[in-house]
């Protein structure tokens, strides 16, 4: 049976890098080269690069489930004070109209 092919490529970080040396065998000048080129993406990424890819695809599943629970609370109570503020505004209307 052959494994997944996500489960046989190389960590994040080392498929973006290369061998790490820079042309002549100087691993600094290599990091000064590599950090002028790093966009905020990669560095934002770069740290994730250590941990297996399954955990950091579950960890970023569960953020995303927690940002969709935030939002449907969000919207609940926003649905609730919408509700609460046209009841509030049709006794008022209504106080009006059997006043006037």
């Amino acid at each position: 049976m052959k494994e997944a092919p996500w489960r046989n490529g190389p960590p994040w970080g080392k498929r973006r890098m290369g061998t790490g040396k820079a042309p002549n065998g100087s691993r600094r000048a290599s990091r000064a080269l590599y950090r002028k080129e790093m966009t905020w993406l990669n560095a934002s990424f770069e740290s994730l690069a250590g941990y297996p890819r399954w955990l950091v695809l579950s960890c970023a599943f569960v953020l995303a489930l927690g940002a969709l629970w935030f939002f449907a609370k969000l919207l609940k109570w926003s649905l609730y004070l919408l509700v609460l503020l046209v009841i509030i505004g049709g006794g008022g209307v209504v106080a009006v109209l059997l006043l006037a």
